[in-house]
Parts: structure tokens; C-alpha cells; sequence
């Protein structure tokens, strides 16, 4: 897959995916520092979601100086991908019943929302999200999913009675 796309659409698309993993980050930062009541922390991350802003615009020139022949056409989304990911939602209940519950929850959530960050600003640059992109970003938001099906085939193997 990125041996088929152009180096500067490559290098675009890895500054996008930076760049929403910093965005997520960002907001985790602010919600926890207005959680905790401190003010000039979260004055801080403010003036560094600023930057972050500005960033867009280095990311936005960057997509406008792609040649045509660097665009490439996106294919769909595999179908069967999105039951998967809609399944594990579901699951959620179960896959948060444990002592890890928070920390899974806090990282599926920290997935879940930079996977959207990237794909928004993807469309917002006109930047295709390509097939494979979407499969491997939906699969690795179905992570809890598969460890709960490990988990209940593991107990079935060993035989225990929870």
C-alpha cells in the first residue's frame, strides 16, 4: 500500500496522521486540566491548540502543492469491516467490565478520535482516505473486541467457571 503512493502524498498523509494524534492529545489535555481545576495549565494547552491551529495551514499548503499525478484515487471501504466495528461496539459493555476498564476505555476513545480527527482533516485538505487506510483503522478500533474473544475462548479451552 505505500509503496503505491507518490513520496510527497506519503509524507502528507504521515504529517496528517502526526498531526491528529497531537489534536487528540491536545484535547485529552485541556479536558483533564479543566477537570482538575487548573487554570493556568489549561491556558497553556489552549495556547499550544492555537499553534496546533496554525499548523493546519502549513498542512493545508502542503496539500495544494501536490501535483495532479500525486493524487490517487481512493477505493471503497471493505463491507464487511463495518459490522465488525459496530459488533465491538456493542461488546463494549462486556470488554469494560474489568480493572483495566478505564484505561481500555480511555485508549479506544483516543483511537476513535483520532482516527475522525485525521479522516476530517483529510476531507478538509481533500486528501483521499484509501481502502486499506479504513480497514486497518476500523480492525484496530475492534482491538477489544478480538481480546474478548481470545478471553472467552481461552476460558472455554481451560475450562473455567467465571
Amino acid at each position: 500500500m505505500i509503496e503505491d503512493l507518490p513520496a510527497p502524498l506519503l509524507k502528507l498523509k504521515v504529517l496528517i496522521w502526526v498531526h491528529s494524534v497531537i489534536g487528540v492529545a491536545l484535547i485529552g489535555g485541556l479536558i483533564a486540566t479543566i477537570g482538575s481545576r487548573q487554570e493556568g495549565l489549561a491556558v497553556g494547552v489552549l495556547a499550544c491548540m492555537v499553534a496546533w491551529m496554525v499548523g493546519l495551514g502549513s498542512l493545508r499548503r502542503k496539500a495544494e502543492d501536490l501535483a495532479p499525478e500525486d493524487l490517487v484515487a481512493p477505493k471503497g471501504l471493505p463491507a464487511w469491516i463495518p459490522p465488525v466495528v459496530a459488533g465491538n461496539g456493542l461488546l463494549a459493555p462486556l470488554w469494560l467490565a474489568n480493572a483495566l476498564a478505564p484505561w481500555m476505555a480511555g485508549a479506544w476513545i483516543s483511537l476513535g478520535a483520532t482516527i475522525v480527527l485525521r479522516w476530517l482533516i483529510s476531507r478538509s485538505l481533500a486528501i483521499s482516505v484509501h481502502r486499506k487506510s479504513w480497514g486497518r483503522m476500523l480492525l484496530a478500533l475492534s482491538t477489544p473486541l478480538l481480546w474478548l474473544v481470545l478471553g472467552l475462548l481461552f476460558m472455554l479451552l481451560i475450562g473455567w467457571d467465571a
